[in-house]
């Protein structure tokens, strides 16, 4: 998802137009926890180099702190979001302090990791590229669905296809409003999660849609969301209907929330107001016999949150883990990696949309494991710059569970870049990564695994998203050219 770079949110300590009272023989380093911790991780000034601080970072932050260059950018952004306050969070001295401290400690360059030789040869997979072409394509969404039918999102044409997973024919399409980014097949009904505006906005135009396949009708049932990411099915309040949690990213402000089923309709309750709600996943983590919800947040205050469910719908919160702001988280997925009968944690950051997107070597894919005590501590770490997913199954069936990987923000300025990747466990820590030669045909955003041939073994579906990089016209200009929407990686271990 496209997200704003860091530092975004109001420091909950402080209120829009209060007045406030400052430390004034406090060192830059502790102005600088006391006010860019009040809402999220601390950073630290060797995240970034100093340019990176200097130019794309305090700009911004200023602007969120309320202390504006002059009354002709305080017009232009002071009161017109809760994100930025009319007046200013503390004085401009303090603030030139924080700079300062800054540009003084960030290094002039920051040390990137030198990659893991991999692989070029996919083992255990055949690549399918479709004769269908897509132009330019624009790939929010890719979902195996049942009867060996596969469903793509496309932005830019805001159409949902549905094809057939035998040949990779398109068998129908249809126009859905922009951004159809989850879907949840049921028989002939499908439910969209559509996110109403790809670009960051503040404007509440997404929306969730039931979807008749055979008589493609559409049917709104909950407009007026905040760029909805995905929608999540189960019955939260024990009345036995089904109700949605949906995971509401937003700009400046957005929540995750849930929908009630009631006779009249669905009622919309929130669950916790804030940006960056990614995906979520229902499972009865107290064993008390209702679902519980755990979510990844990825603005501002990153991170991992548990909402335990007294039953009725209603939520207590508990932080599994926390991530910087300048992490890009992109995605979570439960899994017993370890085999010790305790829920793990994938995780990948690589949100890179930033006003000036760098490498960061802290952009990977990450499992946690979990001590039987909702502890999860880091296991393994594989580093990949612009990770934006990973899918979590025993690929090559050999007894262990495996990672796919993909990146939206690879290092373009190598030979083949790093934009998918299969990690098959050797056990004792070690993953060895694969990939295809015709990875770089498009830039993949999103990703699905599952069995559509029912043969036995998890198969995976990538989708490309054309999107600008800086400094490599040539690369957009290939992709819109070839104009391939997905590739198909059929697995052929029972084969």
């Amino acid at each position: 998802m496209i997200r704003l770079l860091a530092l975004l949110l109001i420091p909950s300590i402080l209120v829009l137009g209060a007045t406030f009272s400052e430390p004034t023989s406090v060192s830059p380093e502790k102005l600088a926890k006391t006010y860019c911790g009040s809402c999220h991780l601390y950073v630290a000034p060797s995240a970034f180099e100093r340019s990176h601080w200097e130019q794309a970072i305090f700009p911004r932050m200023a602007l969120f702190m309320g202390v504006y260059a002059n009354d002709s950018i305080r017009s232009v952004f002071a009161g017109t979001s809760t994100a930025f306050p009319v007046q200013p969070l503390l004085s401009k001295e303090n603030f030139e302090k924080i700079r300062a401290f800054y540009l003084k400690k960030a290094p002039i360059t920051i040390q990137l990791l030198t990659p893991q030789k991999i692989q070029d040869t996919l083992i255990g997979f055949k690549v399918h590229i479709p004769e269908g072409r897509i132009v330019p394509p624009g790939i929010s969404m890719v979902r195996f669905g049942v009867d060996k039918t596969i469903y793509l999102g496309d932005v830019y044409a805001k159409k949902l296809f549905v094809l057939n997973s035998d040949d990779l024919s398109f068998q129908k399409n249809g126009s859905i409003a922009e951004g159809i980014v989850d879907i949840e097949p049921s028989g002939d009904d499908v439910l969209l999660t559509v996110m109403g505006s790809f670009s960051p906005t503040e404007a509440a135009s997404g929306a969730l849609l039931r979807l008749n396949t055979q008589k493609g009708q559409i049917e709104v049932l909950q407009d007026s969301l905040q760029r909805p990411t995905q929608t999540t099915v189960g019955d939260l309040d024990g009345d036995g209907d089904e109700d949605k949690v949906v995971c509401e990213f937003g700009k400046y402000t957005g929540q995750l929330s849930w929908l009630e089923q009631m006779p009249d309709g669905l009622h919309r309750h929130t669950i916790l107001s804030r940006p960056g709600a990614i995906t979520a996943q229902l499972s009865d983590i107290d064993a008390d016999g209702d679902l519980d919800i755990t979510t990844l947040f990825g603005q501002a205050d990153e991170g991992i949150w548990r909402f335990i469910n007294d039953g009725h719908g209603h939520f207590e919160v508990k932080n599994l883990l926390r991530f910087g702001p300048h992490y890009g988280s992109s995605h979570f997925q439960y899994c017993d990696f370890n085999k010790d009968g305790w829920q793990d944690i994938i995780y990948t950051c690589g949100d890179n949309a930033d006003f000036t997107p760098v490498l960061k070597p802290w952009h990977g894919v990450y499992i946690f494991l979990n001590d039987g005590k909702e502890q999860f501590s880091p296991f393994y770490f594989y580093p990949m710059y612009g990770a934006y997913k990973a899918e979590v199954a025993d690929f090559d069936l050999d007894g262990d569970l495996d990672i796919a990987a993909i990146a939206f923000f690879p290092d373009f300025s190598e030979k083949r870049a790093r934009s998918f990747v299969l990690l098959l466990n050797e056990g004792k820590k070690r993953m060895q990564p694969y990939t295809f030669p015709d990875v770089g045909l498009g830039r993949w955003m999103v990703m699905d695994s599952g069995d559509p041939d029912g043969d036995g073994d998890i198969d995976v579906l990538i989708g490309a998203m054309t999107f600008e990089v800086p400094g490599r016209p040539d690369l957009v200009t290939a992709w819109k050219k070839a104009g391939i929407p997905f590739i198909f990686l059929e697995n052929t271990a029972k084969k």
